[in-house]
């Protein structure tokens, strides 16, 4: 929306600022903001409180007097409710029920911040998903019946109790001599089964994982026996301690929404911390790949990869320490090469869901993960050449494929339609080349490799101000901790060096010749008058 070109709406008094935003597609007034002038209640100091009000169907093609009338009418019913807010005074209408108001909570808050700059998107449809928690639990229950201790407590027991059933169906027997068997294309069967040809791609090799529903489509498209191919398990699991704390955060912002819009209706938040006890739920542990000698193995095997695009991004997160988001949004034009610097300063996810708008997600561009995230990075001459070998190899893959498509794009990495890759699709390469490495055992990620890069520059005696620069680290504590955890063998070097200095070792002396022996023995005989004949 832009600012409305009507100047006799957009006008000042003492105490409320009133302004038209007009469409962008239609150029016409559809929405009036009002912004009341006073005090906060507790703070006693200045606020604004602003409130928009929707033109009506029928008055968008009205009269100037006939909008006029209605911003007067919105004047005065935002008056009245704002006075009671800035007093402390405004009380709901009638029983709030608390879903419905969590749900109007949740839009508000996401819906700016994703229409502005993309940002929120995953906590958005995560909060979308716990309102679903709550519907059920919940119901119909109202605010006042929410916010009871007794209640939340219940509820936080309930939810550190509830368990999932985590599914994998694995391949046990490539599917290939099936595909290639088979008088349909590959994407053709993809196609016709309802799933993509990457996850098609899966079945070709043994050891991989793929959705129950999938191997089900399959089967029955190609009439085959499930039990030969596939390989079902599945077991009952606690959800993560993150994802209860996340739900019980919830509970927390929405009631204290409510404590705010009506601090006399609800002056308690019940779901704050001095209440209710600490959530619980299972913690997962990550390998940790900070052994320098399976850091070399694993350079040795990302030399030995014979695909353009996953060497030089396994490359990029080894010598850069890059989150999968940030290597999938970077573009050539963000590499100096004279400078020797590369600037950091967009991530790509793919999101599932639908925002405030109703259109699905998909892939998206936002910024770094914190402000720290946007930085720039030194080049070493060895990545420098490695990027510049890329993109002659991506420059000959332009021409090859579709023009149009690829002139609109920068990227290092994209899908086959040009359009951006994610950070997701990067990081099954890697988990590709580790099933194809059998002697690592190790779990190695994205994150496993920044990780490692981190470790390195420690080992390296980076000081941890330098190294959260580097990183991108929001605050240097999460340096700490990974300083904290590293390597033992630079724990071992600092406790020798520390027991060295508060008792120092006596050199060891020199080792004496057989010569040396018998020439001191001789000095010593001929002290006492004795020769060899006396022996």
């Amino acid at each position: 929306m832009a600012k409305s070109k009507n100047d006799f709406l957009n006008h000042k008094n003492n105490l409320m600022h009133v302004r038209g935003y007009d469409s962008k597609k239609t150029g016409k007034l559809i929405s009036i903001e009002l912004i009341y002038s006073g005090t906060d209640p507790k703070t006693k100091q200045y606020k604004n409180y602003p409130k928009t009000f929707r033109l009506p169907p029928e008055l968008i093609d009205a009269s100037k007097k006939e909008i006029l009338e209605f911003s007067m009418k919105c004047q005065m019913e935002w008056k009245e409710e704002a006075e009671k807010l800035r007093t402390g005074m405004l009380m709901p209408k009638q029983k709030l029920i608390f879903c419905d108001f969590a749900e109007e909570e949740i839009k508000s808050k996401f819906r700016a911040k994703w229409l502005e700059e993309q940002g929120g998107a995953s906590h958005y449809v995560s909060n979308m998903s716990y309102l679903k928690i709550f519907r059920k639990h919940f119901g119909l229950m109202t605010i006042d019946e929410v916010n009871q201790q007794h209640v939340i407590q219940n509820f936080c027991k309930w939810l550190c109790e509830r368990t999932y059933r985590r599914e994998a169906t694995k391949v046990i027997q490539s599917l290939k001599d099936v595909l290639d068997a088979h008088p349909l294309t590959f994407k053709k069967i993809a196609s016709e089964c309802g799933i993509a040809h990457t996850t098609l791609a899966l079945t070709l090799v043994k050891g991989n994982t793929v959705k129950k529903e999938t191997a089900d489509k399959l089967c029955k498209f190609l009439e085959i026996s499930f039990k030969k191919y596939f390989e079902y398990a599945y077991e009952d699991v606690l959800y993560s301690k993150s994802c209860n704390r996340d739900v019980k955060n919830l509970i927390y912002y929405v009631l204290n929404q409510a404590r705010m819009t009506y601090p006399k209706a609800y002056p308690v938040n019940y779901a704050s911390k001095e209440f209710i006890k600490p959530v619980t739920g299972t913690v997962g542990e990550k390998d940790l790949f900070d052994d320098e000698d399976e850091i070399v193995e694993f350079v040795k095997k990302v030399d030995e990869e014979t695909d353009p695009r996953r060497r030089i991004a396994f490359n990029l997160f080894m010598e850069l320490g890059l989150r999968g988001g940030e290597c999938a949004g970077l573009e050539f034009d963000d590499f100096k090469f004279k400078r020797k610097e590369v600037r950091i300063q967009r991530s790509t996810r793919y999101q599932g869901g639908v925002n405030p708008e109703g259109k699905k997600f998909g892939v998206i561009t936002k910024k770094p993960k914190s402000k720290k995230g946007e930085r720039t990075l030194p080049l070493s001459d060895s990545i420098i050449e490695k990027v510049q070998e890329y993109r002659e190899w991506w420059m000959q893959q332009k021409l090859i494929g579709d023009g149009e498509i690829w002139e609109r794009t920068n990227r290092l990495f994209v899908q086959n339609d040009g359009k951006p890759m994610s950070g997701s699709t990067i990081a099954s390469w890697l988990k590709d080349l580790m099933r194809r490495a059998k002697e690592f055992k190790k779990n190695i990620t994205p994150h496993a490799l920044r990780y490692a890069y981190i470790s390195l520059l420690i080992t390296n005696g980076e000081d941890p101000r330098t190294v959260m620069e580097m990183a991108g680290h929001a605050n240097i504590e999460t340096t700490l901790k990974i300083y904290a955890r590293s390597n033992m063998k630079v724990k071992h070097k600092a406790v020798d060096g520390l027991s060295n200095m508060l008792r120092p070792k006596a050199e060891p002396d020199e080792p004496i010749s057989t010569e040396k022996a018998k020439m001191m023995i001789l000095e010593q005989m001929q002290k006492f008058g004795l020769s060899l004949a006396d022996l």
